[in-house]
Formats: structure tokens, sequence, C-alpha cells
């Protein structure tokens, strides 16, 4: 299809804010796009988040890519071994475990348990 996920895009989540995902996953279209017109907004994104970082400004960029126009946020909590599925800033499901995480419905088939993810 010819779609990809690259680490660390750059993306332009309003006129004037750039954000960087740690991951970020673009349609084939969106890339022949950017060569275009600059920055996608990748329909899922992946955050690794860290002890140093505030949950309060994550939380805020969650809200600006949902704004933009991500569909799919994973919040990955490394340390706890735990990963933060939002399919909206209010629709949440936490993987844990056997729990399987999804990237659905931007990748359908994309899907690992929060265990094997983290092995």
């Amino acid at each position: 299809t010819g779609a990809q996920l690259f680490t660390e895009p750059a993306t332009m989540t309003s006129a004037t804010q750039l954000r960087i995902p740690d991951m970020g996953f673009y349609t084939q279209e969106q890339i022949q796009n950017a060569r275009k017109s600059g920055f996608p907004v990748p329909g899922f994104a992946v955050e690794f988040v860290s002890d140093h970082d505030a949950y309060k400004k994550v939380l805020r960029k969650l809200d600006e890519y949902f704004q933009a126009g991500t569909k799919v946020i994973w919040l990955v909590f490394p340390e706890l071994e735990r990963v933060y599925v939002y399919t909206s800033p209010v629709d949440v499901m936490i993987c844990q475990g056997e729990r399987v995480c999804s990237a659905a419905p931007v990748i359908d088939d994309f899907k690992i348990s929060a265990a094997d993810l983290f092995a």
C-alpha cells in the first residue's frame, strides 16, 4: 500500500505548532502530499512517556494531535510496561500484560499485546 511508520516525523498540529511524535503512521497519499505541502498529521501516533514528562503537557499534546486529525494515539509508559490507547481525547483503553493494543481503525491489522511489546 505504500503506507509507512516513521520515527520522529515533523508534524504541524496547527498553523503555528510543530510537534514531533516518537512515531507516526502515514498513508501513501500523505507521503506524496508532504513533498508538496509540508508536514502531514499522522493517523496513528506513538508517544513514549518518561518520568520527567509532565502529564499535563502530554495531555495537551494529545488534544493537539486529535484536533489536527490524528485518529489513534498510543501513550507508552516503558517503566510501567503499560500503553494507553486513545481513540479520542476521552476514549482510552489501558493495555498491560496480555491485553492487546491496537492501532485500529487506522491500521486494522496492527495489534500487539503489551507483554510482547515490552519483551
